[in-house]
């Protein structure tokens, strides 16, 4: 679960920000509701920054007092990722792209209050590419569980056929693979020498 909920002592970086209040609920129903009664560990990823001014995490305390729970707080995701069998994250921010890379099955948390997709379009988009879950709907905790428990095989074969989805929104929505970042990036550091 690579976590982007944030405690930011209620500073408001956009005008829909969830309060941190919102932001610990959140996470505490995860970290204690649903990941405890899920057959499979899960490594716990906290954001990589630190705006809050407390001596432990207070997420790192509820994840560390559950035993199929592993905290990663300052392993660098990028490099982590590779272990993962499925990502669980939320938020269309930067370590969605970062997911999306890994070509493993995705779960994408979403809440139409805060930090919404920009569109109903774009979220039937996530909706047919990842395994989608709105967090405002009563019940999704159920429904996460029930696809986590699930064999991976099952979620593998699910993930695959979301597939041509995400391939046909890939260069408008997501990465665009077919752009090969690695050669515009070193083309572009040629130039600047």
């Amino acid at each position: 679960y690579v976590s982007s909920n944030l405690l930011t002592n209620n500073q408001g970086y956009f005008s829909n920000y969830m309060p941190d209040h919102m932001r610990f609920k959140t996470e505490k129903e995860l970290l204690t509701n649903v990941f405890p009664k899920v057959n499979k560990q899960i490594v716990y990823k906290t954001y990589p920054s630190q705006n809050y001014l407390y001596q432990e995490n207070p997420y790192l305390r509820l994840a560390k007092s559950t035993s199929n729970i592993v905290v990663a707080p300052d392993e660098d995701f990028r490099y982590g990722r590779a272990a993962a069998d499925i990502l669980i994250t939320s938020k269309a921010f930067s370590t969605l792209g970062w997911c999306i890379g890994t070509n493993v099955p995705i779960v994408f948390l979403d809440s139409s209050i805060y930090h919404s997709l920009a569109n109903e379009q774009v979220k039937d988009v996530f909706c047919r590419s990842f395994f989608y879950f709105d967090t405002d709907i009563v019940g999704w905790q159920q429904d996460l569980m029930n696809l986590l428990n699930k064999p991976m095989v099952e979620i593998r074969a699910s993930w695959e056929g979301m597939k041509q989805y995400r391939e046909m929104y890939d260069e408008e929505y997501f990465l665009n693979k077919r752009k090969d970042a690695g050669s515009i990036g070193a083309s572009f550091i040629k130039e600047l020498l």
